[in-house]
């Protein structure tokens, strides 16, 4: 048998083109990449398994690939308009899960944490509504007793010269109210409307026993000069007149009036002293005070005036007020004058200012 042998130079040739090889091999693994930037290292190094020299350009392609996320789930609980609700996020702000909720903070609302709080597993967010509502009411303002002394009144007598009226003030009160419920109360204004208006009331200073004519007194006395004691007192020649608001009385003097009363008038003449604790003389007449208030001055006539009983005041009254239709009680000094001079006349009370 013929002995075989390797051809010469055989191993010389395997061991060139293992070194060609792996000078391209060194050529695609360290030359390449630095050449061509563009060359992605994964596509290279799983191959090959070598370590990889890269350029800028390459370096940037791998960083801007994305990294590994790590997806954290959160719940927080959202207690709002008698409402609790639950909510899974995974993260953000309470402004942001309120957004994601439909839910509106107002400006005057509470945000317990605020709105710009970063959310955390478990957190509680309460929304709190505040409101505000004005409420006006009114009071009375009580008017004050004014007492003035007055000299021309007796002692122990009274007369209001003015009556009160009670005033009135506004109020407006700010409710500040939390999810329905009043926390606070504020007076934000506070005016008076109606303006009270003090009640006067004159005090008599004057010693018991005399007279109250309130300023007629010189008249009331003249009067009673001409009344005298006889049965026909010497008045028959009185006359007076009225036109518009003044009268002309038996004189000659000129009085305005404000008020004109017109009824049937009587006459007596018993009493030493009125029920209002005066000396009873001509001038001062029996009323019904519920109609006519002590201390009323007054002149008083026929309506034609040709019978004049002239000035008086209020001071006394009786029972006849109450029993019959008599408007004034007039005093004379006798009872003829009473009976048959006066009797029972029509007249007219006009009361003076």
């Amino acid at each position: 048998m013929k002995k075989m042998h390797p051809p010469t130079g055989s191993l010389l040739i395997r061991l060139g083109g293992m070194t060609l090889a792996a000078l391209l091999c060194a050529v695609v693994l360290l030359v390449m990449p630095a050449k061509f930037e563009y060359l992605y290292a994964e596509a290279v190094i799983p191959a090959f398994r070598l370590p990889v020299v890269l350029g800028s350009a390459a370096k940037d392609n791998l960083n801007a690939l994305p990294r590994p996320q790590l997806r954290t789930e959160m719940t927080v609980s959202i207690h709002a308009d008698n409402e609790l609700r639950q909510m899974t996020v995974t993260g953000g702000t309470v402004g942001d899960v309120l957004k994601a909720a439909g839910i509106t903070v107002g400006k005057s609302d509470l945000c317990a944490p605020s709105v710009g709080t970063k959310v955390v597993d478990g957190m509680k967010i309460v929304i709190s509504r505040v409101t505000y509502e004005e409420i006006v009411t009114t009071e009375e303002i009580p008017f004050t007793t004014v007492t003035k002394n007055d000299s021309t009144l007796s002692k122990g007598v009274t007369q209001v010269t003015q009556n009160g009226v009670k005033g009135e003030r506004t109020i407006v009160t700010r409710v500040t109210k939390i999810n329905g419920k009043v926390i606070s109360r504020q007076q934000i204004s506070n005016t008076v409307t109606k303006a009270a208006v003090n009640k006067i009331v004159r005090v008599g200073t004057k010693k018991p026993g005399t007279a109250p004519f309130y300023g007629l007194d010189a008249l009331i006395l003249k009067q009673q000069k001409y009344v005298g004691y006889g049965a026909t007192p010497g008045t028959t020649k009185w006359r007076a007149s009225v036109s518009g608001n003044t009268i002309t009385d038996q004189f000659g003097n000129k009085v305005k009036f404000v008020k004109k009363l017109t009824g049937s008038c009587t006459a007596y003449y018993t009493g030493t002293t009125t029920s209002r604790g005066y000396k009873a003389q001509y001038g001062i007449v029996a009323v019904d005070p519920k109609e006519i208030p002590y201390g009323t001055r007054m002149f008083i006539c026929s309506p034609d005036g040709s019978f004049v009983y002239g000035y008086c005041v209020a001071g006394d009254t009786g029972g006849f007020i109450y029993n019959s239709n008599t408007l004034v009680d007039l005093r004379y000094n006798t009872k003829a004058q009473c009976w048959d001079f006066f009797g029972r006349r029509n007249m007219c009370v006009y009361i003076l200012e």
